[in-house]
């Protein structure tokens, strides 16, 4: 470290899915450099970019400074929400409609609120259901049940 006037730093914090396709990344963000990095939250996306006159500037990343060091032990675990799946391998046209059901557990440190539980089902009949997990305690599970399918 130099003796000059701490300046900051702009480094790009997180994790890539395999594709290319949106929603693939899941990026750190601290766009003040002075706030502890306990304040860091988390995005899918990109971080945000604007036009310049002289080309583009990013508008927030994981900023720091040398005055405002992570604190001991600071760690990002990118765990992922793990998710089970509960129904029958095939059915008989008869036994329509049926309910699948689906074991949300949450692997995070943090409380999840508002997730999003998507079933997409696809063949000769296609059928999609979105339900929403209220709120799920870091390390608990929730059970989702679907729609039935037609």
């Amino acid at each position: 470290m130099g003796t000059g006037t701490p300046d900051y730093r702009e480094p790009v914090i997180g994790i890539k899915g395999a594709g290319r396709n949106g929603g693939q990344t899941v990026l750190a963000e601290k766009p003040d450099e002075k706030q502890p990095w306990s304040t860091a939250t988390f995005r899918t996306g990109y971080y945000p970019v604007v036009s310049t006159a002289t080309g583009f500037a990013i508008l927030t990343t994981h900023n720091y400074i040398s005055s405002v060091p992570p604190d001991l032990g600071r760690t990002y675990r990118f765990a992922p929400t793990a998710l089970t799946v509960y129904t029958l391998g095939k059915v008989a046209s008869y036994a329509s409609p049926l309910a699948v059901q689906a074991r949300v557990t949450n692997y995070n440190a943090t409380p999840q609120t508002n997730l999003p539980v998507t079933l997409t089902v696809s063949g000769a009949t296609t059928f999609s259901n979105t339900q929403t997990v209220d709120s799920i305690a870091a390390g608990a599970s929730a059970l989702v049940t679907f729609a039935p399918t037609p």
